[in-house]
């Protein structure tokens, strides 16, 4: 993980000591920049930072520098500030820590060309700190990104970040060669979801990976067949309906079987409806 040495604490407090020293309320600072009387106090109580557009307004404003309202200097922020970040990043290369300080104040396509052109330009060994700039990272980016770490396994940061396309066709491919897909399957469409869980059901596989995700009307049909059939069903009562726990209860009654794996998942009243019927006879 990547320390980002910005602190909006201290920014949001030099702010207000600022503002204050000139006398200034909060609704005259917001007006002078044009923006909310809410934006100014989530900067001073440290909720948020200035957005990259106003920090040359502010700097002027309180005639202080945008290094000093940072608290350290930022060549990127400087010059996204004064409107040069293409010709700068044309110029000069962003290790991956520049850009993940950076990317948070800047608006989505600059953060994006930034991450891009830092991603492009940083040595093999950077590679896994570029968590800390996957939310500022376009879907294309991190789509590509995760083709490159299937090889490796080491994905399951990125998963959330995908497109559905690109984890749809990963775990499709994962199927195909008999390799977990359990990181996958949060993300999965339902289309893809239920096609991966026929193919493991085709090759013997135990639902109980899929059970979370899978509607609940197929978890309850599964079930039901499998008590039905006289085969374990245990991994399945988590997810079932309170209806398809009713229905397995009353079959398993009929039948004389036991019922002791259902009551941690029956509603109150079927459990004393049960203790009734036990009591009368």
């Amino acid at each position: 993980m990547i320390d980002i040495p910005f602190d909006m604490q201290r920014t949001g407090a030099l702010i207000s000591r600022l503002r204050k020293e000139r006398g200034m309320t909060q609704m005259q600072l917001a007006d002078a920049l044009g923006i909310s009387y809410q934006a100014v106090s989530n900067w001073e109580r440290g909720q948020s930072m200035p957005d990259i557009s106003k920090l040359p307004e502010l700097a002027a404003l309180f005639d202080a520098t945008i290094d000093e309202l940072l608290g350290r200097r930022c060549p990127v922020i400087e010059q996204a500030a004064a409107g040069r970040l293409d010709e700068h990043l044309q110029s000069a290369a962003v290790t991956i820590e520049e850009a993940a300080e950076a990317a948070p104040l800047l608006p989505p396509d600059q953060a994006e060309a930034l991450v891009e052109h830092a991603v492009s330009t940083a040595p093999p060994d950077d590679s896994l700190a570029l968590s800390d700039l996957l939310p500022f990272m376009s879907t294309t980016q991190v789509d590509a990104l995760l083709q490159k770490r299937l090889a490796t396994n080491d994905y399951a940061g990125l998963l959330p970040f995908c497109s559905t396309t690109a984890i749809d066709a990963a775990v499709q491919a994962r199927l195909e060669s008999g390799q977990s897909i359990a990181p996958f399957l949060p993300f999965l469409s339902s289309a893809a979801l239920r096609a991966a869980w026929d193919a493991r059901a085709a090759q013997g596989h135990s639902a109980a990976e899929f059970l979370p995700f899978l509607p609940t009307a197929d978890v309850d049909r599964m079930a039901i067949e499998c008590s039905e059939k006289g085969e374990g069903f245990s991994e399945y009562l988590p997810f079932l309906s309170s209806g398809a726990l009713m229905r397995i209860l009353r079959q398993r009654v009929q039948q004389g079987q036991s019922v002791h794996m259902l009551l941690p998942f029956l509603p109150a009243s079927a459990i004393d409806q049960l203790a009734k019927a036990f009591t009368d006879e």
